[in-house]
């Protein structure tokens, strides 16, 4: 046997390497075969924008207008896009997003008015459940709450329920997640993290006989104008979610002041939690 010129050694570790490469490749495939991304929803630039700087590999499609950015978020691959508000935009986003990037889970992160009792800005609400607090019947006496349907007219749960390993994953990392300090009156506090029913609508609450309401009747710690949409399309497709929000306002005559004042901050916060869930996710 003639021995192997010195000149074919490097061309044989190449070569070797590139096996090596390959067959690792592969492995990894088998591992994970599917991949599919975790979705991740927000109604407004301020909701997404954190997000959008974790963005690795980013690649972007529009689908009716609406633009969904396609990467990797902790090593996680993801879907992000920006709703708009309220729930046609809302369910319309996630009927597109179901059927061309067949997420795994939906999580709707964002902003949302304080319900609940001791609720401030900056504080995290995990949703347990949600619920759409203007569809019913419009009578002299207000509005007589209704369940949704389904598009072969079979009524819906009132409440639709989140999925119980994202609320347990989401518990996880708010013990973990590097949430900002809010200054709310004379002080700077650490905000709460709280589970609870969040309920939608396509108002913006701004009053105390509103918020009394959605109090009696739903027991809300939260309400917003795009979570309940969102759930109503994953569970018929029967797909997991969660939404997590974080105070802006208080819901009530002073919403709109503390809106404009806690935004970016409460923005900031829930973006932080669902980052941390990412890095969770296996």
């Amino acid at each position: 046997m003639k021995h192997l010129s010195p000149f074919c050694l490097p061309f044989l570790s190449l070569l070797l390497l590139f096996f090596w490469v390959e067959k690792n490749s592969l492995l990894a495939q088998e591992k994970n075969p599917t991949a599919q991304p975790v979705a991740i929803i927000g109604a407004m630039d301020a909701e997404i924008e954190q997000f959008r700087s974790y963005l690795k590999n980013a690649k972007s499609t529009q689908l009716l207008g609406v633009t969904f950015y396609q990467g990797s978020i902790e090593d996680q691959p993801v879907v992000l896009v920006k709703s708009g508000i309220g729930k046609v935009n809302a369910a319309l986003t996630t009927a597109l997003l179901l059927q061309n990037f067949k997420p795994s889970a939906v999580i709707f992160t964002g902003i949302a008015g304080g319900i609940g009792e001791n609720l401030l800005p900056g504080d995290i609400v995990i949703s347990t459940q949600t619920a759409q607090h203007d569809f019913g019947q419009l009578s002299s006496e207000g509005i007589s709450v209704w369940q949704t349907f389904n598009r072969e007219e079979k009524s819906n749960p009132l409440f639709f329920p989140c999925d119980s390993a994202l609320v347990s994953l989401a518990e996880q990392a708010a013990a973990q997640a590097q949430l900002r300090l809010v200054r709310t009156y004379d002080a700077k506090r650490k905000p709460s993290i709280n589970k609870g029913t969040i309920v939608t609508g396509d108002v913006f609450m701004a009053s105390s006989q509103g918020k009394a309401k959605l109090i009696k009747d739903f027991n809300a710690a939260a309400v917003e104008m795009e979570g309940g949409a969102v759930a109503q399309i994953c569970f018929q497709e029967k797909i997991p979610y969660l939404v997590i929000r974080s105070i802006s306002d208080t819901a009530d005559e002073d919403a709109e002041r503390f809106y404009k004042k806690f935004i970016k901050v409460a923005a900031f916060n829930s973006a932080s939690l669902v980052i941390e869930m990412l890095k969770l996710m296996e």
